[in-house]
């Protein structure tokens, strides 16, 4: 069985870190073949399950989309993710984890937080991987609420574009 090799790195600013350990020989982190494949057989009955729930019309409108659309629609979902990652990078103090470690974790919180029960599940998962990289509790207490301030202040101002946008789009159609 193959396994992946990690170890916890030093860096600059006193905080450590787990990296790709290469073929340095250090302790192995628990992750074989099988545990892949476990992970892989869960993934695909999740996503199984995922296709058994779609409603056949919105598979119908979905198979039917320019596949440049999708991709662009794809993209602007995962950059959308992106930049929630830099936010959060942004928002750790003393820039505690890196940009790269805060992305990851923003992906994997959104993965949890799409399969758990409540979307606060995202929040504790993607609050691990930062303490594990080295945020304080604390920390990511006031991390986690200064992001969900940003986001509701974020979806407050497009709700109200929204509302002007359609009340000018309705005024204009009147006119008419």
């Amino acid at each position: 069985a193959q396994v992946q090799v990690q170890r916890y790195v030093e860096r600059r600013d006193g905080y450590q870190t787990l990296e790709d350990a290469g073929e340095r020989g250090t302790t192995p982190v628990a992750f074989s073949l099988p545990m892949g494949s476990y992970l892989a057989v869960v993934t695909l009955a999740l996503i199984g399950w995922l296709v058994t729930k779609i409603d056949r019309r919105a598979l119908d409108a979905a198979l039917a989309l320019d596949p440049w659309i999708a991709c662009a629609a794809v993209l602007v979902f995962a950059s959308a993710q992106i930049w929630g990652g830099l936010r959060l990078h942004a928002l750790v103090p003393d820039r505690k984890v890196t940009s790269g470690e805060a992305i990851r974790a923003t992906f994997v919180g959104y993965f949890f937080a799409n399969f758990l029960p409540s979307t606060v599940g995202g929040d504790v998962v993607r609050g691990i991987r930062l303490k594990s990289a080295g945020v304080g509790l604390g920390e990511l207490a006031g991390v986690d609420k200064v992001d969900h301030g940003v986001g509701r202040v974020h979806q407050f101002i497009r709700v109200v574009v929204e509302i002007l946008g359609s009340s000018q789009l309705g005024e204009h159609r009147l006119a008419h």
